[in-house]
């Protein structure tokens, strides 16, 4: 038998110590049924629906309860609503049915609902965990297939990756294809290039397939920038009796540029001259006119790096003398996809008292 004493060992709070335990009151909780507990019907698909299958779902409670279950649809970029009512896509109907309310939903799937949650609750309910979901799993053939670059700006030499994204269930298997050439390029979803060519340029678009169908993507442009090739100097005008007080007429002449040339710098043994187009025109010729002539073209761009001073190699000359000494113009400073310079053209032209180019 428990003897009561002072409280300071029988009672603290609502809790009875007895010898050195500590017990506390009990508690009789009653758990009643949830008078309008909901079932969903299906409660999970067991196959996937195919695109535009109708797709019926049956949400019941007891028939004691005063009102129809509700369904909700979860649709993103919408105003989030328990549905209680008939929509344009969406048919919501009630009945009774074995004792018991149902509110029936019935629409006709697209692409779009698969993975999404239908949910029913009891009507105006605010507990989440009276709530019963149901997730939709639709097949279908790919859709919003799209490609993109990883670099708009493209330079001879540079690597660039490309990469096509599709929705589809089941998942798609990509495929990379450039236009004109009948061959597919690559079976992944990202296509990279390495070490780019002018011959890359083109355009490429990638494909999605699925057992349910296919679908090509938007074209990505490749335009590969590569600096000017093929740079040599020709006359115009035979130079083999060229004498002091002719015209001399030079053409710098480019092979293929991409962006096409820009600027043109013409040097006569070290000397840059102040003429800056294709054509270099002395209208009257001098002695002091002789030497090495060659020309730099320029595809001047910001975005690429300072161009390097041009290799010379080859010469065009008259055998009875030997050529000038020439130098490399010196390095301009500037931004260039690319600098090139044409091999010298060595004057060495007769007057009455002097050559064009002294030895």
């Amino acid at each position: 038998m428990l003897r009561m004493e002072e409280d300071k060992d029988l009672f603290v709070g609502q809790n009875i110590k007895v010898l050195d335990h500590l017990f506390s009151l009990s508690i009789l909780l009653l758990i009643s049924d949830n008078p309008c507990k909901v079932q969903v019907e299906p409660s999970e698909l067991k196959n996937p629906l195919k695109e535009s299958e109708e797709f019926t779902a049956k949400c019941s409670t007891f028939s004691s309860c005063l009102k129809y279950p509700e369904w909700f649809v979860h649709t993103s970029g919408q105003k989030e609503e328990w549905l209680s009512s008939s929509l344009t896509d969406v048919i919501i109907e009630n009945e009774e049915e074995n004792d018991r309310k149902v509110t029936k939903i019935k629409f006709n799937v697209t692409w779009k609902d698969d993975k999404r949650i239908l949910s029913c609750r009891p009507a105006q309910a605010q507990d989440i965990f009276q709530i019963r979901n149901i997730t939709l799993s639709v097949e279908y053939a790919p859709r919003e297939t799209t490609a993109k670059g990883s670099s708009e700006y493209v330079k001879e030499g540079d690597s660039v990756t490309l990469s096509c994204e599709s929705r589809g269930r089941p998942d798609v298997t990509f495929s990379w294809f450039k236009k004109d050439n009948i061959e597919q390029s690559q079976q992944m979803s990202d296509f990279k290039l390495n070490n780019v060519k002018p011959e890359d340029s083109g355009e490429y678009y990638c494909g999605a397939k699925n057992k349910h169908g296919a679908m090509t993507s938007n074209t990505i442009i490749i335009d590969v920038k590569y600096g000017p090739k093929g740079v040599t100097v020709k006359h115009l005008f035979s130079v083999e009796d060229l004498k002091e007080g002719d015209a001399l007429i030079l053409k710098c002449s480019i092979n293929d540029s991409n962006p096409l040339v820009k600027k043109f710098e013409w040097y006569n043994n070290y000397k840059m001259s102040q003429q800056t187009s294709d054509t270099l025109t002395i209208s009257n010729v001098t002695a002091d006119d002789g030497g090495s002539y060659y020309c730099q073209a320029d595809n001047v761009d910001p975005l690429t790096h300072r161009s390097a001073p041009p290799s010379l190699s080859a010469t065009d000359s008259a055998k009875p003398h030997p050529p000038c000494h020439i130098h490399p113009p010196p390095d301009s400073g500037r931004g260039a996809i690319r600098s090139a310079a044409s091999p010298p053209l060595v004057l060495e032209r007769k007057s009455s008292h002097s050559h064009l180019c002294t030895p």
